[in-house]
């Protein structure tokens, strides 16, 4: 029970820091993209937390390091911690906007890995939207 009550509450910190950062600090990421790519680090890491408290810790390791979803998870891992560092150690406007946005598509596919169907329904969609960007830009020359 005590478990239950942990990841619960990891759970909601997550909501919140989620919340503050889409509807507080992503309204402002062109002024502070830091406080945005910060809370939505901080609540990515309470989430993968609370996982782990459900699931237990060995089981939610072997899940993420599994054959199928092993380059996801390194994908997003790395996209999270140069999210940190930029917006921590190495203040930059522009990789703290970079790191930010490569974390946003690498939580995306990330999240696709768990579902079923989930990779081939993101490639596609990623294939439409590749499309769609290359016919604007094709019909703007």
């Amino acid at each position: 029970m005590q478990r239950f009550q942990v990841a619960v509450g990891l759970g909601l910190a997550s909501g919140l820091l989620f919340a503050m950062a889409l509807f507080v600090f992503l309204p402002m990421v062109i002024f502070v993209p830091g406080k945005f790519a910060l809370s939505f680090s901080i609540a990515s890491v309470l989430l993968i937390m609370a996982v782990a408290f459900l699931r237990g810790p060995r089981k939610t390791l072997t899940g993420l390091v599994a054959r199928e979803k092993a380059v996801f998870t390194a994908g997003y891992m790395l996209s999270l911690c140069l999210t940190l560092f930029a917006t921590i150690v190495s203040p930059s406007y522009l990789l703290v906007i970079f790191s930010a946005g490569l974390q946003v598509i690498a939580l995306a596919w990330f999240v696709a890995s768990h579902i079923p169907g989930g990779v081939q329904g993101m490639t596609a969609m990623s294939g439409m939207v590749m499309r769609a960007t290359t016919a604007m830009v094709m019909r703007g020359n």
